[in-house]
C-alpha cells in the first residue's frame, strides 16, 4: 500500500512542482479534458467499492506514471546540471535571472502535463477517477482490491 500511496503523492507533487494549478477535481470529480471543451465527470459509486476494471486501469496508470516520473527525474537533473541549479536556487527567480532557462523550464512543465494526460487517456482512466481510486484504496471495503494493487505494483525481488 505504501508504494501506491507514494505513486499518488509523487504524481501530485510533480503537478504542483511544475507550477500547475491543482484542479478541484478531487472534490468535484470533474476534469476538463485536454482534447475538448466538454467536461468528463466521474461520480463515485454509492457503495464506495472499486471495480476490477477500475483496479486494472489504475494499475496501468500507476505503472506508466512511475516510469514517466523516473524519466522526468532524469530530465530535471539534466536541466539542473545545464543551468547549474542547486537546491538553494530559487526557480521562481529563474525568470529574472535567465529567460532562456525559464522558458526551457516551462517547456519541461508543459511536456510533463502532456505526458501525464496521455497516460490517463492511454489507460482509459480520467485523472479524477484515478484520484478517487487512490483514495478509495484506503477504505476497508476495498481491502482485497488494495492487496491486489499492492501486489501488482510491488517490484519482484
Amino acid at each position: 500500500m505504501k508504494k501506491v500511496f507514494y505513486i499518488f503523492v509523487a504524481s501530485i507533487l510533480l503537478i504542483s512542482f511544475f507550477g500547475c494549478e491543482p484542479s478541484d477535481s478531487a472534490k468535484t470529480f470533474e476534469k476538463k479534458t485536454a482534447e475538448s471543451d466538454e467536461y468528463s465527470t466521474f461520480t463515485p459509486p454509492a457503495d464506495g467499492k472499486i471495480t476490477v476494471d477500475q483496479k486494472e486501469r489504475y494499475i496501468g496508470v500507476a505503472r506508466d506514471l512511475t516510469a514517466a516520473i523516473e524519466k522526468q527525474r532524469d530530465i530535471i537533473q539534466e536541466f539542473n546540471t545545464k543551468y547549474n541549479i542547486t537546491d538553494e536556487t530559487q526557480l521562481g527567480d529563474l525568470e529574472k535571472k535567465d529567460k532562456k532557462a525559464f522558458e526551457e523550464w516551462q517547456k519541461i512543465g508543459y511536456e510533463w502535463t502532456a505526458k501525464e494526460m496521455e497516460i490517463y487517456r492511454k489507460n482509459n482512466l480520467p485523472q479524477a477517477e484515478f484520484e478517487w481510486v487512490a483514495s478509495a484504496l484506503t477504505d476497508s471495503i476495498n481491502t482485497v482490491i488494495q492487496q491486489e494493487v499492492e501486489k501488482a505494483l510491488t517490484p519482484a525481488k
